[in-house]
Protein backbone atom coordinates (compact mmCIF):
# COMPACT_ATOMS: atom_id res chain seq x y z
CA UNK A 1 0.00 0.00 0.00
CA UNK A 2 1.56 3.46 -1.02
CA UNK A 3 2.79 5.62 2.22
CA UNK A 4 0.38 8.43 1.36
CA UNK A 5 -2.53 6.21 0.48
CA UNK A 6 -2.53 4.57 4.14
CA UNK A 7 -1.63 7.57 5.76
CA UNK A 8 -5.42 8.99 4.20
CA UNK A 9 -6.90 5.68 5.21
CA UNK A 10 -5.51 5.78 8.78
CA UNK A 11 -6.71 9.26 9.18
CA UNK A 12 -10.27 8.67 8.00
CA UNK A 13 -10.28 5.95 10.67
CA UNK A 14 -8.58 8.01 13.53
CA UNK A 15 -11.64 10.67 12.53
CA UNK A 16 -14.20 7.66 13.26
CA UNK A 17 -12.27 6.67 16.14
CA UNK A 18 -11.33 9.72 17.93
CA UNK A 19 -14.59 10.49 19.32
CA UNK A 20 -14.90 6.79 20.69
CA UNK A 21 -11.32 6.11 22.41
CA UNK A 22 -9.98 9.48 22.55
CA UNK A 23 -6.48 9.19 20.98
CA UNK A 24 -4.87 9.78 17.47
CA UNK A 25 -2.82 7.71 15.80
CA UNK A 26 0.09 10.08 15.45
CA UNK A 27 -0.03 9.30 19.81
CA UNK A 28 0.29 5.04 18.79
CA UNK A 29 3.08 6.02 16.58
Amino acid sequence: MKTELKAKFLQHLVGKKKDDQGFTLIELL
